[in-house]
């Protein structure tokens, strides 16, 4: 990413829109506790497999907004 990086990305977006879904996809190894506590629906690591990617959007645009907020609050629904 030219200007921003990808955690000042997630930051702005999360500010702007608390309630969107992000997934992060990354190279680095060792981040899922840091996504997950920051906020963010899913991490996967790359090389990524398309098929995960799809169940991981399918299972996070199916969460209700009680769920959404549970997890959000690091909470099980």
């Amino acid at each position: 990413m030219p200007v921003k990086n990808g955690w000042d990305t997630f930051e702005q977006l999360t500010r702007e829109h608390p309630f969107i879904p992000v997934i992060i996809v990354t190279a680095r190894s060792n981040q899922l506790f840091t996504a997950l506590g920051a906020g963010a629906g899913a991490l996967l690591e790359k090389p990524m497999d398309m098929r995960t990617l799809l169940r991981t959007m399918a299972k996070l645009l199916a969460e209700t907004a009680e769920q959404r907020l549970a997890r959000l609050a690091g909470k099980q629904a």
